[in-house]
């Protein structure tokens, strides 16, 4: 029995990747290292985690945990909205497109959760020139001494200066049944060696 559930289980994931392949007019994810755009990511994230070199997509309403050292955090994306509204760029502003998102961010102490907060996320282009630019963007997190970055739709990326800090992606929907210490989970560091990688919605693991 087990045997079989294991060959239906890659059977779908073959399917899901082949159906894939067809509506994303064959964009290779896993040989790329560079995130892709954002209309190539909004066509799988809706049934794929994607997992770059410093970045992990997750699906709306999965959990994903952060760790640095001995702080720990989790947050689940609630929702997204681009607002295609890209113009020709001038002296004044780069007029790139504006994105909007909302979470659920958790902070925990003792493997227990006690602080939980609503992040509304939003990304905008800086108006002005030079270092008097002015950005009004919402798109920093913290976690401790972590410093992430929000992109749209649904990536929490790492910066470069973020040794240390950690990322695992999960199927866990309740921030009360997470467990950091899981054999089941695995954790992604800032690696600019690590392709792309597409992890089906099935195959996320239980942080549990």
């Amino acid at each position: 029995m087990q045997l079989k559930n294991i060959r239906i289980v890659k059977l779908l994931k073959f399917l899901a990747i082949l159906s894939l392949t067809m509506n994303s007019k064959a964009f290779d994810f896993e040989s790329q290292y560079s995130r892709p755009n954002v209309d190539e990511i909004e066509k799988v994230i809706g049934e794929f985690t994607l997992i770059g070199f410093k970045w992990i997509d997750q699906p709306i309403n999965k959990i994903l945990l952060i760790k640095n050292g001995q702080d720990h955090c989790a947050i689940k994306i609630l929702s997204y909205k681009r607002f295609n509204d890209k113009k020709v760029p001038t002296i004044f502003s780069a007029n790139e497109e504006s994105f909007l998102g909302e979470a659920t961010f958790v902070k925990f102490k003792n493997g227990k959760s006690y602080k939980f907060k609503t992040l509304h996320l939003s990304s905008k282009s800086p108006v002005g020139i030079g270092k008097i630019a002015y950005d009004s963007s919402q798109d920093i997190i913290r976690c401790g001494k972590a410093r992430l970055l929000w992109r749209y739709p649904s990536a929490i990326s790492l910066l470069s200066e973020s040794n240390g800090t950690n990322l695992s992606p999960t199927a866990n929907e309740d921030f009360n049944e997470l467990n950091f210490n899981s054999t089941n989970i695995r954790w992604y560091s800032y690696d600019e060696s690590r392709k792309m990688e597409l992890i089906p919605i099935s195959e996320l693991p239980i942080a549990q």
